[in-house]
């Protein structure tokens, strides 16, 4: 695989490099490609009575000897003479009247054949290697395209018709190739063995005193050097060329294919050129769907947030969304008197800081103590930074329910505080609802500022909502009755837009802390809020099972209602653009947010782009909404699904993501694909991180770190969206 990812760069790199000529021959040859379709309908010949007018008319011709073609129309009533430079004139065949110029302007054709051949510059030896290299980029396409993917994306479209249409692609550059080489080329200098060059005047003189050759259709100058005379005989038309002898000489049809393909001159009519016009356009919509879809993917891979000069820099570092609206609230209330700017972690450049008055950080936690995906290059940038003159103050959200309390804020404090940066205040450890805390800090921070904050209208955007409890499936029950598995459906009672990846946040009854479920389906193709709500045993609770899952799996019944928040988690939304591609990988339950994912994709039409990668334990108890991924397969929103099962077939998916590490490069690294990652740290989190980073290793043959940079640049720019719980 790694031959084919050289090759395949080879392919795009020489491709970009050789477009612009590429669109210059193709744009100068669509209009050459003209010249068949306007030139006038010839093959007609003279009567013998007409030879005599047609000597008198090129007698009376300023420059007979300019003449280097003359012919006649279909019906012999017209007659058309050409000088060497491509301009035709016509005549009438009878009283010789000037009747003005045919086909197309010779000074626009010389041009155009200049800018084809030579670019206007006499770089005749550019056109021909850009030549070369257009029908060598071709062939590598054909070749990496084996099995080429009809869809609405660029690339697929690209690819698909380039193959489909292999033969129509190739005809122009090909014939081009085959010209440059004089392959299938007559031998003119043994055709016209002996031959000369006469006045038309004199061939005429010539054919009046042998009226037994037959009857004039034409006479031509090749190339300048060669004249070749064709007469109408009694069954067949025969060409001639006449020797120093005067002598007519018979010369064989000349048919040199490559040419007469490449200028559409094929045919007796105009077909030939609307084919070439066809192809050139063709050849165009290729060049362009290449470029375009190369130029889309450069710039979706390298997107970054933008940073704007501000007095105050908000930088967070969310899980599910908290700590990034809390930021964004943070700035909304500071900016009536300052200027500042929100970014999540992993965009932040510690050099960049001090030029900051202040900073602000939002910090949550996540899984057992963990820094969320957003921190940890940031934190990484801080081992060898040196920030004596920053100025900062953080708040770091949790939850006293779990041992690692604010471990996440704890980390980043002591990463700056080894970086020599100065905090303004004590941080600031906020415990469950953040609310009450996040007021209490940012009045702190407006106070070092001296600014006056008006908070009454700052709060987080979570209305109460009332859902009803509509239908509950049981996905899965092992024999031991410790762990089950269901799916919720609930109506809330009043309107409300939510979409996949969203968190449902339940407090239930005698309880202090809501629990967090993610949405699994979307207001966009519905009003049912589905939830995915494992229930487990835990032997360290009197209880046994946890309160709000109990609640919701065992003791609500369908109708009841429940109070509850939607919070928005916009870093965990499916994509918009339907085009581009994403891998969801996902273990348990972690699996939740997907039904929703399908359910966007098929209404955005998105056919191919999807990847489902599903761990579990056991293949008949545990492949949850399995019927639901062959639907999506079936009808194509779902490109394939990929599974593991530890205790059916020991594998966890890590090790498919192995066996498919040569699809899955392709997919990140040249197709620039967004890793959606959902589960417990220890399976999705871990496994799923060390799997890509050995796939990066691997098929691009390169070493940890480059890996490892890698990793972190794809996190940077928003293409690795991480959802993972304890």
């Amino acid at each position: 695989m790694r031959v084919r990812s050289v090759l395949t760069k080879i392919h795009r790199y020489v491709a970009l490099a050789i477009s612009p000529f590429f669109l210059v021959l193709l744009l100068s040859g669509l209009v050459l490609s003209f010249k068949p379709i306007l030139a006038p309908q010839v093959g007609g010949h003279s009567e013998p009575t007409q030879l005599s007018a047609l000597k008198t008319l090129l007698e009376t011709q300023q420059a007979v000897s300019d003449v280097s073609a003359v012919q006649f129309s279909a019906d012999a009533s017209r007659v058309y003479l050409s000088n060497p430079q491509g301009q035709m004139t016509v005549f009438d065949a009878h009283s010789g009247a000037n009747l003005g110029e045919a086909g197309m302007g010779a000074e626009t054709y010389a041009w155009f054949k200049s800018l084809h051949k030579n670019l206007l510059l006499g770089w005749g030896d550019v056109v021909e290697w850009a030549t070369y290299a257009v029908v060598a980029v071709m062939l590598l396409g054909f070749a990496l395209q084996m099995k080429p993917k009809l869809s609405s994306k660029w690339l697929d479209m690209h690819n698909a018709m380039a193959w489909l249409l292999m033969p129509l692609v190739l005809l122009l550059p090909l014939t081009a190739v085959l010209m440059t080489f004089k392959i299938g080329a007559p031998s003119f200098k043994d055709l016209f063995d002996g031959g000369q060059v006469y006045p038309s005047v004199e061939v005429i003189a010539q054919l009046e005193a042998q009226p037994e050759l037959g009857k004039l259709q034409s006479i031509e100058r090749i190339k300048g050097r060669y004249q070749l005379i064709t007469v109408q005989q009694a069954q067949h038309s025969q060409s001639y060329f006449i020797d120093e002898a005067q002598q007519w000489v018979a010369v064989a049809p000349l048919a040199y294919w490559p040419k007469m393909l490449h200028e559409g001159t094929w045919s007796d009519s105009s077909l030939g050129g609307w084919v070439n016009v066809g192809l050139s356009l063709l050849l165009t919509l290729l060049l362009f769907s290449g470029v375009y879809s190369w130029g889309r993917r450069f710039y979706l891979s390298h997107k970054r947030y933008e940073v704007q000069a501000s007095d105050i820099l908000v930088a967070y570092a969310s899980q599910t969304g908290t700590a990034e609206q809390l930021a964004r609230l943070t700035a909304a209330a500071l900016q009536p008197q300052l200027t500042c700017s929100v970014l999540p972690l992993s965009a932040v450049k510690a050099e960049t800081l001090p030029s900051y008055r202040l900073v602000l950080f939002i910090v949550s936690t996540t899984g057992d103590g963990e820094l969320p995906q957003q921190a940890k290059a940031f934190v990484a940038q801080l081992a060898n930074t040196s920030l004596e003159t920053l100025q900062y103050a953080l708040l770091a959200l949790g939850d006293r329910h779990y041992p690692q309390f604010c471990q996440a804020g704890l980390r980043v404090q002591a990463s700056l505080d080894a970086a020599h940066a100065q905090a303004v205040m004590d941080m600031h450890m906020a415990d469950g609802e953040a609310q009450p805390y996040w007021q209490a800090w940012l009045r702190q921070v407006a106070a070092h500022l001296h600014i006056q904050l008006e908070l009454s209208s700052a709060t987080i955007e979570n209305p109460v909502l009332q859902l009803q409890l509509q239908n509950r499936v049981l996905l899965s029950q092992d024999t031991e009755g410790v762990r089950a598995v269901w799916q919720l459906d609930f109506k809330p009672t009043t309107a409300i837009a939510f979409r996949p990846g969203d968190l449902l946040l339940y407090t239930p009854p005698a309880a202090m802390q809501p629990r967090n479920y993610s949405v699994g389906s979307s207001s966009l193709a519905g009003d049912v809020v589905q939830l995915t709500v494992g229930l487990e045993k835990n032997p360290t609770t009197s209880h046994g099972f946890g309160v709000a899952s109990q609640v919701l799996c065992q003791q609500l019944a369908i109708g009841d209602r429940i109070s509850a928040h939607i919070r928005p988690h916009a870093a965990f939304h499916p994509l918009a653009d339907p085009e581009q591609k994403m891998i969801l990988i996902a273990t348990g339950t972690g699996i939740a947010s997907y039904p929703g994912f399908v359910q966007e994709r098929r209404l955005q039409g998105s056919q191919g782009q999807t990847w489902l990668i599903f761990g579990n334990r056991a293949a008949e108890l545990d492949f949850y909404y399995h019927d639901l991924w062959q639907a999506a397969l079936d009808d194509g929103t779902l490109w394939r699904v990929d599974t593991a099962f530890s205790d059916s077939d020991g594998q966890f998916i890590q090790h498919v993501m192995l066996e498919q590490a040569a699809l899955l490069y392709q997919w990140l690294v040249h197709e620039g694909a967004h890793v959606y990652i959902c589960g417990r740290q220890q399976t999705a989190g871990d496994g799923a991180k060390e799997a890509l980073l050995q796939i990066y290793q691997r098929v691009g043959n390169t070493d940890v770190a480059s890996a490892e940079a890698w990793w972190e640049e794809c996190v940077s720019a928003g293409k690795i969206h991480m959802d993972i719980f304890g």
